[in-house]
């Protein structure tokens, strides 16, 4: 039965003006309770509802009819927000308020033998009355005692009934009990079954941010759970605040973990992978050889939709989500500079795919179209010159160069150069893997800044660089060679800190490495340092101690 159909027999149950019992049924967490209040919400506006009054009551842990009894005038309320007799209403009210609450004290029940409660229940006439979660009532209200009373109720109190109940969340003989008794009192039975759009289309409306998307990701794991998705839209509104600026691919990265994640750590019945196996996929392992031996059906049912739905593995952002789904808690502060980190990668990609694009016109056919490449590889590289690399310039100039456009690739390689000029100088030499290819022009200004660093950079830069990292870059090394022992002697005296045993300790690693005999600048470095450390132990006893002692190098203690 579609989902119109139930929507219109069940605005028809509600306007009639028969007490009749209906019965809507649908799996867990399909939306039934929403669809039914929606339901009257919209009778209440448009003044449909028959009856004078509406109760809705949850059965989730009411363990007798008594009980029910009471929770029903507790929670009725006038329909279509019609005026009702004020003196039935204020007598309702005073035994509602102290009546039944002068019958929760033993001895005064004892007293009356439930009269007030019996009182109050009188008064339930004319009333449409929904009785929700019938399969998690309290183990004290049976199926045979709440039917009875339905009939009760529809029979003799000009009442409407609806039954709200998932079967599936039921044992056999609960089902089986239930229809034995509904066959003679129920008069009209729904299946409640809604398409995912449907479900969907409950929670999100459609100016939602990101609907589109967050809609085909939802489809693509068939969420049909409204439990599942309401809580989805509660972990993405939260994250909205932080999209501010934020590339669309990596917008898409973020909503495909964090509903994947929401999904696998809630939903426990319709075959999603538990978060703790998804933590620990990795797309990559997948594709090593053997590794499909390895799994069991289940596990590879689970990769092959993790793979489907488009998911990689944990990074970054994903840790902050998936500690986000366990705990309430997200620290945007350390998820915002995360994110800008992957948004910064990403525009820096979505730049060298731009510009890699055109290259296609000079590799993919023979067409003469010079013009047409050279003004769109200009266009693309000026447009993303901020996130391409030296070699990205170097093969730009070159062919503007081979195709006769040298003032071009002059003006296009000094703008480069101004605008990644202290990236550049920061940049060790032997990182740039094609030094000798260089075109001269890029060559010049790189060895011009290079050369503005070195001048730049002090002697306690370059040793703080080497305590706080492995390894060293020619540059370092250059500058170490050129200072002399006096340079040493008033950075290491200058020093007063926890850092200096290791600025010392960094300048002697050095001691023992060979380079060119021609040009040994290692054996220079650690003679001007053992010079400096020992004018330093001259100088007083303790001094030569602390030389000998902490450091090893040969002084005379006496």
């Amino acid at each position: 039965m579609s989902t119109q159909h139930v929507k219109k027999v069940v605005q028809q149950f509600i306007a009639a003006d028969h007490n009749d019992l209906l019965v809507l049924k649908g799996g867990w967490g399909v939306g039934k309770t929403y669809f039914w209040q929606n339901a009257i919400i919209t009778a209440k506006e448009s003044k449909k509802i028959n009856k004078g009054h509406y109760s809705y009551v949850s059965l989730f842990g009411i363990n007798s009819l008594e009980e029910l009894r009471n929770i029903i005038m507790a929670t009725r309320e006038d329909a279509n927000n019609k005026e009702v007799n004020s003196s039935i209403k204020n007598i309702a009210d005073i035994i509602k308020q102290f009546g039944m609450q002068a019958e929760n004290i033993p001895a005064l029940r004892e007293f009356t033998g439930g009269i007030a409660s019996q009182a109050v229940f009188m008064l339930l006439k004319n009333t449409l009355i929904c009785f929700d979660d019938l399969e998690r009532r309290g183990d004290g209200l049976n199926i045979k005692d709440l039917m009875g009373f339905a009939s009760l109720l529809t029979e003799q109190r000009n009442c409407q009934v609806v039954i709200i109940i998932n079967e599936g969340s039921m044992s056999d003989l609960e089902v089986s009990e239930f229809r034995k008794h509904s066959e003679k009192i129920v008069d009209v039975e729904l299946q409640f079954s809604p398409s995912s759009e449907e479900v969907f289309n409950y929670v999100f409306p459609e100016n939602y941010p990101h609907y589109l998307l967050v809609q085909r990701l939802i489809f693509n794991l068939n969420i049909r759970n409204i439990r599942i998705i309401q809580r989805i839209k509660r972990f993405i509104s939260d994250l909205l605040g932080c999209f501010e600026g934020t590339e669309t691919e990596v917008i898409d990265e973020i909503l495909r973990s964090i509903i994947l994640f929401v999904w696998c750590y809630y939903d426990k019945d319709s075959g999603a992978p538990p978060l703790s196996y998804v933590k620990g996929f990795d797309f990559v392992q997948l594709l090593m050889p053997g590794k499909e031996k390895e799994v069991d059906s289940e596990k590879e049912t689970w990769n092959r939709l993790l793979n489907n739905y488009g998911y990689r593995g944990v990074n970054d952002l994903n840790r902050h989500l998936i500690t986000f789904v366990e705990t309430g808690y997200l620290d945007s502060d350390v998820f915002k500079r995360d994110l800008s980190k992957r948004n910064n990668a990403a525009k820096v990609q979505q730049g060298q795919d731009a510009y890699a694009q055109v290259w296609k016109l000079y590799h993919n056919s023979f067409d003469n179209n010079e013009e047409e490449f050279v003004h769109q590889l200009l266009s693309a590289f000026r447009l993303n010159s901020s996130h391409l690399s030296l070699s990205n310039l170097q093969n730009t100039a070159w062919i503007l160069r081979k195709l006769g456009h040298q003032e071009t690739a002059s003006s296009l390689i000094k703008d480069y150069i101004l605008l990644h000029q202290d990236v550049i100088s920061q940049t060790p030499s032997h990182h740039i893997m094609f030094m000798n290819e260089l075109d001269d022009e890029i060559m010049g200004a790189v060895n011009n800044l290079w050369g503005l660093a070195r001048e730049q950079k002090s002697l306690l830069d370059v040793i703080r660089d080497l305590a706080s990292k492995n390894g060293w870059n020619p540059d370092d090394i250059e500058v170490l060679a050129k200072a002399n022992v006096e340079d040493y002697y008033q950075t290491f005296k200058t020093e007063i800190s926890d850092s200096l045993y290791y600025y010392i300790r960094s300048c002697l690693q050095f001691k023992g490495i060979s380079g060119t005999p021609s040009d040994d600048k290692y054996k220079i470095i650690i003679e001007k340092v053992e010079k400096a450390l020992r004018l330093i132990a001259s100088e007083s006893k303790i001094n030569r101690l602390r030389i000998s002692n902490l450091y090893k190098i040969e002084v005379d203690l006496d």
